[in-house]
């Protein structure tokens, strides 16, 4: 029998780790994992960005031109930094308590960011070393380039560590920025998600491990419990869910242990789930500050947020997991659970490559079900209960639900443009700040249309009437940015949007089509190259909108608003 060594195209190899199925904030956090893991107790995340020429216009648009992960951590020794490069990384590297499991991660992570891996490290502040990995120059061998950082490396990397000595910066290049949302979006999910990841290393709460600072586009990120377990009351927290006031954090199930394994006795998770505030009750008690939104926002409730929060090692691995229980029902919207495990059970469990999913033993399935079926369903009496108590329609609306994340797209789309304007040329810079002046003063909101914006985060409100029929107009704010107001005496809207309100869909649909056509008229006035001034400019948009406003009531009038709700001949 002949045994032959198998070939290995290095470069189609990477192309397929970038593909595992990362999203940039998960990779990006990836890689912070490597920075906590060897002891960082600071750590820093930047995307930087750079203008490309687009079209035949020679218009520019801003690109991700590089991520940087700083730490100052224990740093690597030219054997270590050699190990973190390579494919598959030595496990003789790791503790029991190690965030990495199959020493792919730096390679797959930064693969789905970008082509170009540099790591520059130390372990002394003394001895300095660098490797580069091009994509674009692999083949099939894997090579890569190994040298001494240069001064200017040496002197950034001794700035940023100080008094530590040791540290590591991580340079991703070449970034793939055809595939990628844009930094304003890929920041706020990020900073919305590590948080949570890293909750219990940001407060200080592993033993044996440094409480980390982990800043993110100069902000410090602030650890963030999904469970709001030190909200709870001592003294009556548990949650009765015939008498709940629908204001408090509650406990559903203590901390708990159960076993994983009938093998291994030391393989033991721990559970524990609580009641999140039920938002109505909070808008209606005069005693708490907060509106219905601003819970919601406060306690991050909302669809895609309920469920079990996997922790493995003190990081998530997995947000707001069913683990097939937990079924799709905005009434168990204030449910959140937390299952702790170490990496002791990653085999019983099987966690898959990403360290993102899990998949329940049987012996653990025996006991969460049970668990988890009880405790669903005592979240959703206690949220029916609070229902009926307030006697009113509690369920988030379609409304309410679309101009949440109207609110939060319209917010990432302006910090997109402040990137985008940071990186043009001065000449520039001070002409698109005039237009948005312009723009602005011309349709200002009132102070109860911007309370709605602060409140509820209302970006398309409907109002009594608008000039001229118009059905929309848009308003700006120069904080809350940019609303649309719907014109509720225009025929389309009193006799046909009115009457198929209660289709959820179709309200989604509707808010969305107002608030992108007022985007786009923004979008177009301050971007636009034209010689016609704003005011010009401003003048046929509003001479459209009262045009498209006569044309659809004519058009609803002739056709008759039942025939076009209800699709009768």
């Amino acid at each position: 029998m002949a045994i032959k060594t198998g070939q290995v195209n290095a470069a189609r190899l990477f192309e397929a780790l970038g593909k595992i199925g990362y999203s940039p904030e998960s990779a990006l956090l990836d890689i912070v994992d490597n920075s906590v893991a060897n002891g960082a107790s600071k750590i820093e995340v930047q995307i930087v960005g750079k203008r490309v020429s687009v079209g035949d216009k020679k218009r520019t648009k801003t690109v991700i031109d590089k991520f940087i992960i700083k730490d100052d951590a224990c740093g690597m020794n030219e054997n270590g930094l050699d190990n973190a490069i390579g494919l598959g990384s030595s496990s003789d590297h790791y503790d029991d308590k190690t965030l990495s499991k199959f020493g792919l991660g730096l390679k797959s992570a930064s693969s789905s960011l970008g082509k170009k891996l540099t790591v520059i490290t130390t372990p002394d502040g003394e001895s300095f070393y660098k490797g580069v990995v091009d994509q674009e120059k692999l083949v099939f061998n894997y090579e890569y380039e190994f040298t001494h950082a240069n001064r200017e490396d040496i002197e950034s990397l001794k700035d940023f560590c100080g008094k530590n000595k040791s540290g590591t910066f991580v340079i991703i290049e070449k970034s793939r920025h055809e595939s990628l949302p844009s930094i304003a979006e890929i920041l706020s999910k990020l900073k919305n998600k590590a948080g949570i990841v890293f909750y219990y290393y940001l407060e200080g709460l592993v033993p044996d491990r440094n409480k980390i600072s982990l800043i993110i586009d100069d902000e410090i990120i602030q650890g963030f419990d999904p469970l709001a377990c030190n909200e709870i009351d001592s003294k009556d927290g548990n949650l009765d869910d015939t008498s709940w006031n629908g204001t408090s954090v509650k406990w559903i199930t203590k901390p708990s242990v159960i076993q994983l394994s009938e093998e291994n006795p030391e393989c033991v998770a721990t559970i524990e789930i609580t009641q999140l505030p039920h938002p109505p009750s909070v808008g209606k008690d005069e005693n708490i500050s907060l509106s219905q939104a601003q819970c919601r926002d406060k306690y991050m409730i909302g669809a895609g947020n309920y469920g079990i929060y996997v922790y493995r090692n003190y990081r998530l691995i997995s947000w707001a997991d069913s683990l097939d229980v937990i079924r799709l029902d905005q009434d168990l919207y204030s449910f959140r659970g937390r299952l702790n495990i170490q990496s002791n059970s990653d085999d019983i469990l099987n966690i898959d490559v990403t360290k993102s999913r899990i998949h329940l033993s049987e012996l653990a399935k025996s006991q969460l079900t049970p668990e988890l079926g009880e405790a669903k369903r005592k979240s959703l009496s206690a949220w029916r209960y609070r229902s009926r108590v307030i006697d009113d329609l509690t369920r988030s609306t379609p409304h309410t639900d679309i101009n949440d994340a109207l609110n939060r797209v319209d917010t990432e789309i302006q910090k997109d443009e402040k990137i985008d304007e940071s990186l043009a040329e001065p000449k520039e810079q001070k002409d698109i700040s005039e237009k948005k002046l312009k723009l602005q003063s011309s349709k200002p909101v009132t102070p109860e249309q911007k309370e709605k914006v602060e409140r509820d985060n209302e970006k398309v409100q409907y109002v009594d009437s608008l000039d001229n029929n118009q059905l929309w107009e848009r308003g700006h704010d120069p904080e809350k940015g940019l609303i649309v107001k719907v014109n509720r005496s225009h025929r389309l809207v009193r006799e046909v949007i009115d009457s198929v309100s209660v289709n959820g869909t179709l309200v989604r649909v509707l808010d969305t089509l107002f608030f992108g056509l007022a985007r786009g008229e923004y979008r177009f006035l301050y971007k636009n190259d034209t010689k016609l001034s704003i005011e010009a400019m401003e003048r046929l948009l509003d001479d459209y909108r009262e045009t498209v406003g006569n044309e659809l009531s004519e058009l609803v009038k002739r056709i008759g608003a039942k025939n076009i709700a209800n699709g009768d001949e």
